[in-house]
């Protein structure tokens, strides 16, 4: 194993709320290039567009899904079609959400 491979993402579908800001589109990039497939989300769908092709000009699979985080409803749609749109298989992907840059779940 190559010493940056702990670093991987490959394998992994990855949910950037707030993808179409700065700091988001920022992650949602670093995360493709680190070999996550990116679902961003946020509430303008013109900068969710821009974040998708830095996302795809990275070389990974880019989604995006127009929704409020702080929406139960929301939320539970945002998860759901970024595992539906970018997961085969669900169980064998493991998912990492972040929140504009302030923490990931795993």
């Amino acid at each position: 194993m190559a010493q940056l491979d702990i670093f991987s993402l490959h394998d992994r579908v990855a949910l950037i709320c707030g993808g179409g800001g700065a700091i988001g589109a920022a992650m949602a990039e670093a995360f493709a290039g680190a070999g996550a497939k990116v679902t961003v989300s946020g509430r303008t769908p013109d900068s969710l567009a821009a974040t998708v092709d830095r996302v795809k000009a990275a070389g990974s699979d880019g989604f995006a899904v127009v929704g409020d985080a702080t929406s139960e409803a929301d939320a539970d749609r945002m998860v759901a079609e970024t595992l539906k749109t970018l997961s085969r298989d669900a169980q064998r992907h493991r998912f990492v959400a972040v929140h504009s840059g302030f923490g990931i779940r795993d």
